[in-house]
């Protein structure tokens, strides 16, 4: 988990009980930058600035780390706030342009960056875990094929359906800041091979029961 945790506890406290302030709330997006999914990684960005101007229209938060295995960690961040781009001046259509323009910039970035990594592994569980830890967490997209190859799981080669299911059982309690959070994975049953690529579906859908949390798999961003 080195490194990922910079994901986690950076925005302010809010203090909702007392009516005072309240942060706004934070949309994470996670993005697999392993070797397995380069042949997703062109479309991607495209639909990470999709995300990024809906978050950015509501006056949400933003944050987006780039992934690898457990040894190398967040390999990169994003961290903005919406509340900066409604400080537009101009009216409704103004702040709709700004938003576009803004969506297009940060395009560029994520393709840039979101460039496949030499390293081996892919650990989205981690990655997972961090964003759990994220205060005023509302919604988490992960990009990722959920082939998990680190933390001594290896869904590149068949595993049982009782061995996935004991594997949710020990997660979900390293995952209980996702408890009603809305958590969408884009790319899963896109990796190297039909029953390999189920695998990680299947351990998803295991850990939406036992959190639980709000699960899609999408095949790409409406």
């Amino acid at each position: 988990m080195v490194g990922l945790l910079v994901l986690a506890g950076v925005g302010t406290t809010g203090c909702a009980s007392t009516g005072v302030h309240r942060d706004p709330p934070v949309t994470v997006v996670l993005v697999d930058c392993s070797k397995s999914v380069r042949g997703n990684q062109t479309q991607w960005p495209h639909e990470i600035s999709t995300i990024a101007e809906k978050v950015l229209t509501e006056e949400g938060r933003l944050r987006v780390g780039c992934f690898a295995g457990t040894a190398v960690g967040v390999l990169w961040t994003i961290d903005v706030k919406g509340e900066e781009v409604h400080k537009v001046t101009g009216g409704a259509p103004a702040k709709r342009e700004y938003q576009r323009v803004w969506a297009r910039q940060l395009e560029g970035a994520f393709r840039q960056a979101a460039q496949p990594r030499k390293e081996a592994g892919t650990d989205w569980l981690n990655a997972l875990e961090a964003a759990s830890q994220t205060e005023e967490l509302a919604a988490v997209y992960i990009f990722s094929d959920l082939i998990q190859e680190d933390e001594g799981i290896d869904l590149t080669m068949v595993q049982s359906t009782s061995h996935l299911e004991a594997i949710a059982r020990e997660w979900a309690r390293r995952l209980g800041g996702l408890h009603g959070v809305t958590v969408r994975v884009v790319g899963a049953g896109q990796g190297i091979g039909a029953a390999v690529d189920r695998q990680g579906e299947a351990l998803f859908g295991y850990l939406k029961e036992d959190v639980p949390f709000a699960g899609r798999l999408l095949a790409t961003v409406p």
